[in-house]
């Protein structure tokens, strides 16, 4: 039975879905406003890397790595200039 848990936790963590937040995500991120045009991501609390962005149609979407480094200047420069928007 532990094997069984065990393959299915690797499956999870190996096997991301490209348009829905996975459990492990769900667990290690937390939900920002950026003061930007009041967007919300998702940021890894361990690593700091911006991950998702909530559309317009209320739906996560995995930031590809070209806009990712785009999203991350702005989320780094609030958080170093320690803004909080709402």
């Amino acid at each position: 039975m532990k094997k069984v848990a065990i393959v299915l936790l690797l499956t999870l963590i190996i096997s991301v879905p490209c348009y829905a937040i996975n459990i492990i995500d769900t667990m290690l991120c937390k939900k920002v406003v950026l003061c930007f045009h009041h967007k919300v991501v998702l940021v890894n609390r361990i690593t700091g890397k911006v991950k998702y962005i909530l559309n317009n149609n209320q739906q996560w979407v995995l930031i590809s790595e070209a806009r990712q480094k785009f999203w991350q200047a702005i989320y780094n420069a609030q958080v170093e200039s320690k803004i909080v928007c709402r």
